[in-house]
């Protein structure tokens, strides 16, 4: 949430609420400057939800497998697995960015 304190109501009054976005992540720190307020969150990328479980060669899916057979079922399985990853880490850094780039994202 995004308030406006740059005038605090003496009245007792909630603050002005200007805007609000959701975002993964935790809350680490945060500071003023220069009127700017600067928040840091802290966001890790789930390889291992998205990624590494699918790959696992000790994974059901594959037990019965030659390691042949487990090698070409593991790539089929990251190309299906991998574009859907990236495009949702990829939407992730543009909100977080707040446009078409990452040069916010540090």
């Amino acid at each position: 949430f995004l308030y406006d304190i740059a005038s605090l109501p003496r009245d007792g009054s909630g603050l002005l609420l200007k805007d609000e976005i959701e975002m993964d992540g935790a809350y680490c720190s945060a500071r003023e400057i220069n009127g700017v307020a600067h928040i840091v969150r802290q966001s890790g990328v789930q390889a291992e939800a998205h990624i590494s479980r699918h790959l696992n060669p000790y994974h059901d899916r594959y037990w019965r497998d030659t390691k042949e057979d487990y090698i070409e079922r593991a790539i089929s399985k990251a190309k299906e697995t991998l574009p859907v990853f990236s495009q949702r880490l990829t939407e992730e850094l543009k909100t977080i960015s707040g446009g078409n780039d990452c040069s916010a994202v540090a």
